[in-house]
């Protein structure tokens, strides 16, 4: 296994990936409370992971981690895990740690600039029971935005 310095093609994904959200969730069965998070969410870590053969190739990886912040105070952390999968998809975990539980997110992504829709599908603690999704544009920006609206079903 080779770490690598970070990809260009990877750079701009882990960027999307961490950059401004707006989270939008299906109402589930039955009436349940919609709850809104927002955070500004600074890289902590990244890196790259190049398996055999070397170059962008199945089972590559990266990995990041990110500050979690509501104005100036610090409320909590992220990491993620995304596996090249093929040619052009990875597949990624994405755990979101606050102060009343996890938030856990999964996401199927092609390597371009167009934007992601990420599932919430549970945490721990207040998020046990989280569902929807959480949408993720803007790749540009140096400190990303979580905009994140949930429901917890019965």
């Amino acid at each position: 296994m080779q770490t690598l310095s970070l990809h260009p093609r990877c750079a701009v994904a882990a960027a999307i990936i961490i950059v401004g959200m707006a989270v939008a969730f299906a109402a589930p069965a039955q009436a349940a409370a919609t709850h809104k998070l927002t955070f500004r969410a600074m890289v902590a870590s990244f890196r790259k992971v190049d398996e055999p053969p070397v170059g962008d190739s199945v089972g590559d990886r990266f990995e990041f981690t990110d500050i979690l912040f509501v104005h100036s105070r610090r409320v909590g952390r992220d990491a993620a895990v995304c596996v090249h999968t093929d040619r052009v998809y990875y597949i990624c975990d994405w755990t979101i740690v606050l102060r009343r539980g996890t938030l856990q997110l999964h996401l199927l992504f092609h390597d371009t600039n167009a934007g992601y829709t990420l599932a919430v599908d549970g945490g721990t603690g207040s998020y046990a029971r989280a569902s929807g999704t959480m949408r993720v544009t803007d790749a540009l920006k140096p400190v990303g935005r979580y905009v994140i609206i949930y429901r917890i079903l019965g």
